[in-house]
Formats: C-alpha cells, sequence, structure tokens
C-alpha cells in the first residue's frame, strides 16, 4: 500500500515533464509524505481491518489470537503520551 502511494505521487507528474529536472517529486521527503497520505488513513482504518483481519487471522493464529478485528483495530490506532 504505501509503494502504491508513491506510484500515484509519480503518476501525477504531467508527461509532458518527462526528461526534466521536474519529472520526479521535489525530495525524498516529499514523496514519503504524500505515500503515508495514502497510505495511514487507509490502513489505520476500520473497513481495512474489518476486511483484512480474518487473512491477518490465517498468517498469524498465534500472534492475534484472543482479539478480534475490532480490538485489533483500537490497539493499532492506540496513542501515548511520552
Amino acid at each position: 500500500m504505501h509503494e502504491c502511494g508513491h506510484g500515484l505521487y509519480e503518476h501525477q507528474v504531467d508527461p509532458s515533464l518527462d526528461r526534466s529536472p521536474l519529472s520526479h517529486g521535489t525530495s525524498l521527503g516529499m514523496h514519503e509524505s504524500q505515500s503515508r497520505m495514502w497510505e495511514n488513513p487507509r490502513r489505520r482504518s476500520d473497513p481495512f481491518w474489518r476486511y483484512f483481519f480474518p487473512r491477518l487471522q490465517e498468517l498469524f493464529p498465534d500472534a492475534v489470537r484472543g482479539y478480534d478485528a475490532g480490538r485489533w483495530y483500537r490497539e493499532v490506532n492506540a496513542v501515548e503520551r511520552r
């Protein structure tokens, strides 16, 4: 999903800019931030985990034993003050 964000960012560059200094993202930091803007809202969403949690259970049954999709969603989105 993260790499898809990179692809979407690159896809928005006007093809007329190919072979010029303007044909890529302004910096690695900007590229990463745009990719994360695509990834985070989806990967941390409740619908995402309700859909993918059964697959996670199949692949890693011991790691998610005792969890359901709702509890998993709350824990992957937990925020703690440091």
